[in-house]
C-alpha cells in the first residue's frame, strides 16, 4: 500500500466527538449539547435521562434541545446517526475506481480507525449501541439503517466491479458486512483491544499500520469470496 498522511480528528469527527475540539467551536451550544447528551444517556439510558440534566451539563437553556433537535428522541438519533455519516463520507475516495484495490480499502479503514482513536466519548458512544441492542428503545426507527446504507453502498460500489458483477448478490452484501466487521470489533470491544492491544491506537503511526493491516484482511476476505465462488 502507498504511503499515506493519517487522517486528523478535525477531518473525520464532528467537534462533540474530538478529544481535541476546540472550545469555542462553530456551532458551540448544540456540540456542548451532544457532549453532555452522550454522557447522561450513557449514565442512564434513554428512558431515564433528564432533558434538564443535559442541558445543565451543557450549560444551556432547556429550549435549546427543541431548537436543535426538535425533541429529546432527535438528541438521541443524532448520536447515532451523525458519526456514522461522517465516517462515510471520509472514506469516499475508496470509491475511486483508479487506485488499487489495496488503496481504496485503506482509505475505508482509514476513516473508521482515526474515529476509534478517540478516547472519551467513544466509549460512552459504543456503551450506548451495546445499551440499544440490548434494550431497544424504540425511538430510532431506521435512522441507523439509513446512516450505515451509504457506507454499506460505498463497499458494494467497491466490490462490484472486483467480481465482474452489476448488482449485488447475498454473497456480496455478506463480504460487505465482513469488511466492517474487521475494524468494528475494535469499537465495540475497547476495552479488550486495550488489553491485548494497548499500542494499536496510542499514536499516529500505530494507527496507519492498524489501518493498512485492516486493509490486508480486509483483501483477504475479497479473495476468500473469489475462490468461494469458484468452487461453488
Amino acid at each position: 500500500m502507498s504511503a499515506t498522511t493519517p487522517l486528523s480528528s478535525s477531518e473525520v469527527l464532528p467537534d462533540f466527538l474530538r478529544d481535541d475540539a476546540p472550545t469555542p467551536s462553530r456551532d458551540e451550544t448544540r456540540c456542548r449539547l451532544l457532549r453532555a447528551a452522550i454522557d447522561v444517556f450513557a449514565l442512564h439510558g434513554y428512558h431515564g435521562a433528564s432533558t434538564r440534566e443535559i442541558c445543565e451539563r451543557a450549560g444551556a437553556n432547556t429550549a435549546a434541545i427543541h431548537y436543535h433537535f426538535r425533541d429529546k428522541a432527535g438528541l438521541y438519533r443524532e448520536l447515532f446517526r451523525l458519526p456514522i455519516e461522517l465516517v462515510t463520507a471520509a472514506s469516499r475516495p475508496m470509491t475511486d475506481a483508479r487506485l488499487p484495490l489495496l488503496e481504496r480499502l485503506g482509505h475505508f479503514y482509514r476513516g473508521v480507525v482515526t474515529v476509534l482513536a478517540q478516547d472519551s466519548k467513544l466509549r460512552q458512544l459504543a456503551l450506548l449501541h451495546a445499551r440499544e441492542e440490548a434494550e431497544p428503545t424504540g425511538v430510532l426507527g431506521d435512522c441507523r439503517t439509513q446512516a450505515i446504507r451509504s457506507q454499506h453502498d460505498q463497499l458494494i460500489g467497491l466490490l462490484l466491479p472486483e467480481f465482474g458483477m452489476e448488482t449485488a448478490d447475498e454473497g456480496l452484501h455478506a463480504l460487505a458486512f465482513a469488511l466492517v466487521g474487521v475494524v468494528l470489533v475494535y469499537f465495540m470491544v475497547r476495552p479488550a483491544v486495550e488489553t491485548f492491544l494497548p499500542a494499536s491506537l496510542a499514536t499516529p503511526a500505530a494507527r496507519e499500520a492498524l489501518t493498512q493491516r485492516c486493509a490486508l484482511y480486509g483483501q483477504a476476505l475479497i479473495q476468500a469470496e473469489r475462490l468461494r465462488r469458484n468452487v461453488e
